[in-house]
């Protein structure tokens, strides 16, 4: 349609030309002269017709006239004395400009003779339209949630948008459910990644909203995907900018989180949200760097009211029970993502990148119980705790990656190389009251315990991964690939009582330290097609796992192998009529 209008409009523009040529007989000084010539292709020395030819004055540069190339490349161009510059143009050529051009009384008939035009290096192969709308994409094995341009993501986070897809919950801890169960793995680009860290509710609160382009929900993970047991997967995938030369991002957000009134009495905060985001991007032949940063600043309240009555076997009440939870999150996170993209050729791609990600967080919690004998008018008790939390996320990851495309269109092999680190700190100060008398303020009750928990986690992952996809026919796909992976975790769970002596005791019951090493080495092979509306795809998975655990206070040690490393993985598909 763009070719068909530009055709239309350089039509019109000869025709206009055209007339004052159709008078040139009757107006002799309107155009005393005449330039010629031919445009071909400088390679096969085609003619190139419907080209453009475009003549401006020599002076000042005004646009004086112009024309297009007939059938056989030819252009003709009445025009008055004077000293002239052409300019030649065709679609998918380099522009070509023709100077010192002079048309007077000795010479009125300029033949500019054959004019050879070269092919632009950057080809017009195909057209890409792009809807930037949030819709969902039913797949074979998955459902893709494309997440667009709203404005409901602006200034939000990954738990923001993974609480609008369909299927999937984040509750107000911001763990992370998929069909009601918590039990789901949390990849980014199809990876384990630092973005997420050790505590997956707590990586998604770092990721802004503006550098997720969707989000892939897999409830059945194929052969690809480790056999660890979970409910499914969910992969979010991060935009990429291809566009070259410099170009990027900023937003900045504010927002008011609510209603201080839903805060703790004894917390003075205001409920708001500050964030800044910048992606930068920066390509220039076979060279591209990028970097995405973001930074984030929230005081969030919340809370929740539950009421539960006990009957007794003849159906009376026999008692009630009243939760009050408020509490504030607040603190900031930051992270920072920066790599480079080299082409080593049109086909092959080496990329390395860094992420560095912080946060510190500030969560008290407070929560009441209320205990009633059959009515509210006979309270038995308060029961009040508290929680100061203090946690500290920072976060390190280094990849390597390559990636190898091929004619055939969907074929291509990647392989990456990701070295992870993640430590999380959790210090938790914890107050419970208990009184008969004061019932009505249990702000005013007298402390019965005092506990305070330490809780230092580390986790380093080493992985080596390669895929490569050969598609066949229209529809058909064949996968295989490998993975190694080496994880080691280091928790340090230490939880203290004070006593009426004012000294911290340790709890032997609930403290330890526990060491866990794994290594799963894997291969796999997927095949896959369609035949007219009938899908399917086959698949096998071999897994090698080494697992060790160890208690180190209490000296307790397992390791383990599994004996089955064989996993397959079916996908059958019919599609129904669109009715």
């Amino acid at each position: 349609m763009r070719i068909f209008i530009l055709l239309a409009f350089l039509s019109i523009i000869n025709i206009v030309n055209a007339q004052p040529s159709a008078n040139l007989s009757k107006k002799a000084p309107v155009a005393n002269g005449i330039i010629t010539g031919k445009i071909v292709d400088a390679i096969t020395n085609v003619p190139l017709e419907y080209a453009t030819i475009s003549i401006y004055s020599s002076k000042d540069s005004t646009l004086i006239s112009g024309t297009i190339t007939d059938n056989t490349g030819t252009f003709q161009v009445a025009i008055a004395f004077g000293n002239y510059y052409a300019k030649l143009e065709y679609i998918g050529y380099e522009p070509t400009f023709y100077n010192n051009i002079e048309v007077s009384k000795k010479a009125t008939l300029q033949n500019l003779g054959n004019i050879k035009l070269n092919q632009s290096a950057e080809k017009l192969v195909e057209v890409e339209v792009r809807a930037e709308v949030s819709n969902m994409q039913i797949m074979l094995d998955k459902k893709v949630f494309n997440v667009g341009q709203d404005l409901a993501n602006t200034g939000g986070t990954a738990e923001n948008i993974l609480d609008n897809v369909p299927s999937v919950t984040v509750d107000i801890e911001g763990n992370v459910s998929l069909r009601g169960n918590q039990n789901v793995r949390i990849l980014v680009d199809g990876r384990p990644s630092g973005l997420i860290g050790v505590n997956g509710s707590t990586g998604l609160r770092n990721i802004p909203a503006n550098m997720i382009e969707r989000v892939e929900v897999i409830t059945n993970p194929s052969s690809k995907y480790e056999a660890e047991g979970s409910v499914g997967i969910i992969n979010i995938v991060l935009k990429k900018d291809k566009r070259g030369g410099f170009n990027g991002s900023f937003d900045f957000n504010a927002g008011y989180n609510g209603s201080p009134s839903q805060m703790p009495a004894e917390i003075d905060a205001f409920p708001a949200t500050l964030g800044a985001a910048i992606n930068l991007n920066y390509r220039k032949k076979d060279f591209n760097f990028f970097i995405n940063t973001g930074i984030t600043y929230r005081e969030g309240p919340g809370g929740g009211y539950t009421y539960q009555e006990f009957y007794d076997k003849n159906g009376n009440v026999d008692m009630i029970t009243n939760l009050e939870r408020k509490h504030l999150r607040s603190g900031y996170s930051g992270n920072l993502r920066l790599g480079a993209d080299y082409n080593i050729t049109d086909k092959d791609v080496l990329t390395t990148s860094f992420l560095y990600r912080y946060s510190k967080q500030s969560n008290y919690a407070r929560i009441s119980y209320s205990d009633f004998s059959e009515n509210l008018n006979n309270p038995t008790g308060i029961t009040l705790r508290t929680d100061n939390e203090i946690e500290i996320d920072p976060n390190l990851e280094y990849v390597l990656s390559y990636k190898k495309s091929f004619k055939e269109k969907g074929r291509k092999f990647t392989a990456d190389i990701r070295y992870q680190t993640n430590t999380e700190t959790e210090d938790s100060d914890l107050s419970e009251f208990f009184d008969l008398t004061e019932l009505p303020n249990p702000l005013v009750a007298t402390a019965i315990g005092k506990q305070r928990s330490d809780n230092s986690e580390s986790e380093t992952r080493f992985i080596i991964q390669a895929d490569y996809i050969h598609p066949f026919n229209k529809n058909g796909k064949f996968e295989i690939g490998y993975r190694g992976s080496w994880r080691n975790i280091d928790n340090n769970y230490l939880v203290e009582e004070l006593k009426a002596n004012d000294t911290w005791e340790r709890l032997s019951s609930v403290s330890n330290n526990f060491l866990f090493d794994e290594n799963i080495q894997a291969a796999y092979a997927n095949f896959g097609d369609k035949i007219n509306k009938f899908s399917y795809q086959f698949g096998l998975r071999y897994e090698y796992s080494f697992i060790s655990t160890r208690l180190v206070d209490t000296g307790e040690e397992n390791e383990r192998t599994y004996p089955l490393p064989f996993f397959p993985s079916v996908f059958l598909s019919y599609d129904l009529p669109k009715k």
